[in-house]
């Protein structure tokens, strides 16, 4: 079972790790450069890390691996030079340390080699094998250098803690790809099975009015409208019934009225 994810904030396979955490809802850390520097400006306040007192990328790549039992690193093709660091430092640290190239391969190959790594299946000749609960560092590519990273590094991470934590496994995956509003409506119109004469639609963006949900789930998700479809609409008045779709997973969040409160 992995204990923690911890990672250096940037943009790609470092948000990827985090996003995969808090998708879970496993704790996570790291390290990441004063000021919260990171590639695209600064590292979003949602990834709760901690600053370390140099803007240096490298110091914090170091301490990450330090600060872990074991360090996940993702390539695309050849490491480049940040990540052949991090290999370096895991060496150095005499850390566990697996590496997972996603050019050409499949994503559930991946997420076998990770899963059987993580259990001393497979055994890598330079670093000790991971210990049986093991703080793990996440990192790789930034999303510059390997367009989409980060949402693969999500999906396949997401996939890997639902086989080895017991409390992820009622989840769903993550789509590689994202759920875009097309799809979402498509699994509206299965789940809802609207009339001949009525069909699901999006919420208005932006809203001409906001739908006041009670307990809305903080994963991002698509707001679709929906007919109730039980033939009582022109029979009483009521509220708009909204459906909350995942743009992760596509899993339904939400099925009720749009002024729920509770």
């Amino acid at each position: 079972m992995i204990t923690k994810i911890v990672s250096g904030g940037q943009t790609g396979a470092d948000r990827g790790g985090l996003d995969a955490a808090i998708y879970c809802r496993i704790p996570y850390d790291g390290w990441m450069p004063k000021g919260r520097l990171a590639e695209d400006g600064v590292v979003p306040e949602k990834y709760r890390l901690k600053e370390m007192r140099s803007k240096d990328y490298l110091k914090r790549t170091e301490q990450n691996v330090i600060d872990s039992d074991c360090t996940l690193v993702f390539t695309y093709g050849n490491p480049s030079r940040g990540t052949k660091r991090t290999i370096e430092f895991a060496g150095k640290h005499e850390r566990s340390c697996h590496i997972s190239d996603l050019k050409g391969a499949e994503s559930k190959d991946l997420v076998d080699h990770i899963c059987k790594w993580l259990v001393g299946e497979i055994e890598e000749e330079e670093y000790p094998p991971p210990p049986r609960h093991p703080v793990l560092n996440v990192a790789g590519p930034r999303e510059s250098k390997v367009t989409g990273i980060q949402n693969k590094v999500a999906a396949i991470m997401v996939q890997v803690l639902i086989r080895t934590n017991p409390d992820c496994r009622n989840l769903y995956p993550i789509a590689e790809g994202g759920v875009n509003l097309e799809l979402a409506l498509e699994i509206a119109r299965i789940h809802v099975k609207p009339a001949l004469d009525e069909d699901v639609e999006p919420w208005p963006d932006p809203p001409m009015v906001q739908p006041c949900i009670y307990g809305k789930p903080t994963d991002p998700n698509w707001v679709i409208r929906a007919p109730w479809n039980d033939g009582k609409d022109g029979t009483m008045l009521r509220s708009s019934r909204v459906i909350l779709i995942s743009k992760l997973t596509g899993e339904i969040l939400h099925d009720g009225e749009a002024n729920d409160e509770g």
